[in-house]
């Protein structure tokens, strides 16, 4: 049974969620006696599933070793003890250990070096460490192609086909059938969205726009013509970062971020099972959105910072009341409670009203676990991912209300449109694979066609496709 990406809405302003009941977890040829009320699993809500784990004591340390920001959503912070979000990692870590005998760790390392620290220990015959938090893509394909990286569905306790994991997503990651990359509600997704002055909503009578999100009518020309009105110059005759925009955010991973959202995919793969690069197969579409994303790049109400950009790159203050519409991903929205701005919260428009669903880019990381585990023995490693993943589900409502600065129920439009942008949260294959020769051009493509010039789209993928080809060749052993 594929995951299905399920309406947390409900359950966080209701209490419920309605789940179609999951597969039991694998182990069912267990012959251990088990009592339920004892052994399995609890969480506050009602999720319709459990996984079937038995309480046990391994006395052991699960370490988790990573360098993106699920490293600081694993343990509690020492220092914020009394924090609604903190105490819930707390807790969640408690649980583990009192059903598991598992402590579970933390430890960093650098974006260059992370890769290399966990194929040491592997090769050394070393199980350090239990999990790997990836970098969304700098030394992932390294990793992956390692045969260092142990397979998700090999692991006993672990169900995909459990609410609180995202199968459609890993099933598009996998590489020889085997689930070498994870993905579940642990991740705490750091997806593309966008956010909105309500103020200068209602100053520039503007509607609030969840109804068009609703309604699939929020499009990329209806961005266009609503930020278009809303550019006002502070009177000095010059547009610079002192002035208000209709459109701001970084002129790099943002601009991939609109394009992903049109349903535009870089890698796929053909009914063979084999990856290649796909924009020539629709160029056409292809052109046409990286048209539109360039028309808001270059537009006197859009203000893009980042090298190139043609106006410097000082960053524009959306918290500050300096633009109406901002790109930008989940996690920076913990930012914004501070600030004075009424702000909303929307998904990265559609391409137009026939795109059938909302694309919110992850630029999440993503899980792995090291092959080389405690006595040869990965049952600890098993039960505990897995309940990582089932424990979170408090986490998670802690971490809406963190990133809204406000109870739920209190913000319901808004909670809505974050359980939008979290439900359609989608990956691609040039996002892991970007180390690979070629892959990193395409995956910056938007950007640097921005800044280069839109004519030069048939000779910049020309030039880098054959070679991204041919690293996913090599990669995937085409």
């Amino acid at each position: 049974m594929k995951f299905q990406p399920k309406k947390l809405i409900a359950l966080l302003l209701a209490g419920l969620m309605v789940l179609p009941m999951a597969a039991c977890a694998k182990g069912d040829g267990d012959t251990e006696t088990k009592d339920p009320d004892a052994t399995q699993a609890e969480t506050g809500a009602d999720t319709g599933y459990k996984p079937d784990i038995a309480k046990k004591n391994y006395g052991e340390d699960f370490t988790v070793i990573g360098v993106h920001t699920i490293m600081k959503w694993v343990v509690a912070d020492e220092d914020s003890a009394g924090d609604p979000f903190e105490d819930t990692l707390y807790e969640r870590t408690i649980r583990i250990k009192d059903q598991l005998g598992v402590d579970v760790k933390t430890t960093g390392s650098s974006d260059q070096e992370y890769a290399n620290e966990v194929l040491r220990c592997v090769q050394a015959g070393d199980p350090a460490y239990q999990m790997v938090a990836a970098h969304c893509h700098i030394g992932t394909a390294n990793l992956m192609s390692s045969g260092a990286m142990y397979d998700f569905d090999k692991l006993e306790s672990v169900n995909l086909d459990a609410p609180y994991w995202s199968y459609d997503f890993m099933e598009g990651l996998t590489l020889d059938d085997e689930y070498i990359i994870g993905y579940n509600d642990f991740c705490l997704a750091d997806a593309a969205c966008m956010v909105v002055n309500k103020d200068q909503l209602e100053f520039f009578n503007l509607p609030e726009l969840y109804e068009d999100v609703r309604n699939k009518t929020w499009t990329l020309e209806k961005l266009k013509s609503y930020a278009s009105v809303a550019a006002k110059d502070n009177g000095d005759g010059v547009l610079d970062d002192k002035d208000i925009y209709g459109l701001s955010g970084w002129g790099w991973t943002d601009l991939i971020s609109l394009m992903v959202g049109s349903d535009i995919k870089m890698v796929a793969r053909d009914e063979s099972g084999e990856y290649s690069v796909v924009l020539d197969d629709n160029s056409e579409k292809t052109l046409n959105v990286l048209t539109k994303i360039n028309e808001l790049y270059h537009a006197e109400y859009g203000y893009f910072w980042s090298p190139g950009t043609p106006r410097g790159s000082a960053e524009l203050k959306f918290g500050k009341g300096q633009t109406l519409f901002f790109t930008c991903a989940t996690s920076a929205l913990i930012n914004l409670r501070e600030e004075a701005v009424r702000f909303g919260i929307l998904p990265i428009p559609l391409y137009d009203a026939n795109q059938s669903e909302y694309r919110s880019f992850s630029w999440n990381g993503v899980l792995m676990v090291p092959s080389v585990f405690h006595g040869g023995d990965s049952s600890m490693v098993s039960d505990t991912v897995e309940l990582l993943a089932y424990y979170t589900e408090p986490v998670k409502k802690a971490f809406y209300e963190d990133l809204l600065g406000t109870k739920l129920a209190e913000a319901p439009d808004d909670a809505e449109m974050l359980d939008i942008v979290w439900s359609t949260q989608v990956t691609d294959v040039a996002m892991v694979t970007a180390d690979l020769n070629g892959m990193l051009n395409i995956l910056y493509m938007a950007p640097r066609l921005c800044i280069d010039g839109i004519a030069k789209f048939s000779s910049y993928l020309k030039a880098n496709a054959k070679m991204a080809d041919n690293a996913l060749d090599k990669l995937f052993g085409q």
